[in-house]
């Protein structure tokens, strides 16, 4: 009987060692990718009728730039978001955005979902085939983000309730072309 229990509570460590491996986390925890970071990203948005590309730039955790090229009508406008101002240009036009507007609102549930990223703890991020899952929300809606395992490349944002739809591609690290923000100026 005493033997039995040996073996018994000797089985149960053995297996709790396999479990934890060598690092004592959980292999399925795994460690998750800084999604804290500059960078600028091609997205493919689609919202109801509406579809355009833009280049979409995190420059920090509270500054984006949404540099559009598709379609005609917004090729060239770019929109900057922050906290608490909306700015878009044109060439050398630029004007506040009214937050409430609906090409506002797109942008807004892009940065905040993406920063929302951030700070979600692995254990709320399912993985699959090399593909993270992190379910976050813009005003009380439901928001999925996708990425890459890996490197953390964003994949796609689905937001259901405002029948937003964006595919990324071609993630890149951001490089400011500030020189006070380590950019270069070439002069001729």
């Amino acid at each position: 009987m005493k033997g039995r229990k040996i073996i018994s509570a000797a089985a149960i460590a053995a297996a709790a060692a396999t479990l934890c491996g060598c690092s004592g986390k959980l292999p399925f925890s795994g460690n998750t990718p800084d999604f804290d970071k500059s960078y600028t990203v091609c997205a493919d948005i689609s919202c109801g009728e509406l579809s355009a590309k833009a280049d979409v730039t995190r420059i920090s955790a509270g500054d984006y730039l949404f540099t559009f090229s598709e379609p005609k009508e917004l090729c060239g406008i770019t929109l900057e978001y922050g906290e608490g101002f909306y700015t878009a240009k044109l060439g050398g036009l630029s004007f506040k955005a009214d937050e409430n507007a609906e090409y506002a609102m797109l942008p807004e549930i892009i940065a905040s979902s993406l920063n929302a990223v951030v700070g979600l703890p692995a254990e709320n991020i399912e993985q699959s085939d090399g593909v993270m899952t992190m379910e976050t929300e813009f005003s009380g809606k439901k928001v999925t983000v996708e990425a890459d395992s890996k490197t953390g490349g964003l994949i796609s944002l689905k937001c259901p309730y405002h029948q937003l739809s964006v595919e990324f591609s071609g993630q890149k690290p951001y490089v400011s072309d500030l020189p006070d923000e380590g950019g270069l100026i070439v002069r001729n």
